[in-house]
């Protein structure tokens, strides 16, 4: 029964699956694991990629349906005191909605609140679906590719010591995030 599972859990399609599954956990973990297993050999880059693409674009097109939801089903409490900060916060989404949907992909902790508000203020669904494709798309390649390349020149190479390579390759994103966070932050800040 074990070797069965075992056997299962090795089949490019199951994994397809769990890597879609690992985008709506956490995102950069998936990245970095399925880059890993195709630098190792266990699935076809095209494959991972493809998943991490899918799951990472089906992920937030859910986050704008569960904002659209929510506004269509929220409890009157909510409406009473959600009424002037959002008041507030749909002008500056709707007039800013193209930086912000691509600029929160590569800023950690604001993908959640901004395409929840998306779907909220019920912003264009066909412009919010493009501009999440091309986000989609651009960073999970930059991310992936470059994992991928690096783990195929290195994971071999580690012996014992690959079992690090997660961990930097995790490392990396995460400073990449903040980096590019940091200037994005700035350039804003010069624009605004």
């Amino acid at each position: 029964m074990l070797e069965s599972l075992l056997a299962l859990s090795s089949h490019p399609a199951w994994m397809a699956v769990a890597i879609i599954l690992g985008t709506y956990i956490l995102e950069d973990l998936a990245i970095v694991s399925a880059a890993l297993l195709c630098a190792d050999g266990m699935l076809s880059p095209w494959v991972g990629y493809a998943a991490l693409v899918f799951g990472i674009y089906t992920g937030d097109l859910g986050l704008y349906g569960l904002g659209k939801l929510f506004h269509q089903w929220q409890p009157r409490f909510f409406k009473e005191k959600l009424k002037r900060p959002m008041n507030r916060l749909e002008p500056r989404l709707r007039a800013h909605m193209v930086s912000v949907v691509l600029l929160v992909r590569v800023i950690p902790g604001l993908r959640l609140p901004s395409y929840l508000g998306c779907g909220y203020f019920r912003l264009s669904f066909q412009m919010f679906n493009g501009l999440v494709l091309l986000a989609s798309l651009t960073w999970t390649a930059a991310v992936f590719w470059l994992i991928y390349f690096l783990g195929v020149e290195l994971w071999h190479s580690s012996g014992e010591a690959r079992w690090l390579l997660p961990i930097g390759f995790i490392l990396l994103v995460l400073g990449l995030h903040r980096l590019l966070g940091r200037v994005l932050s700035r350039y804003m800040d010069i624009k605004g």
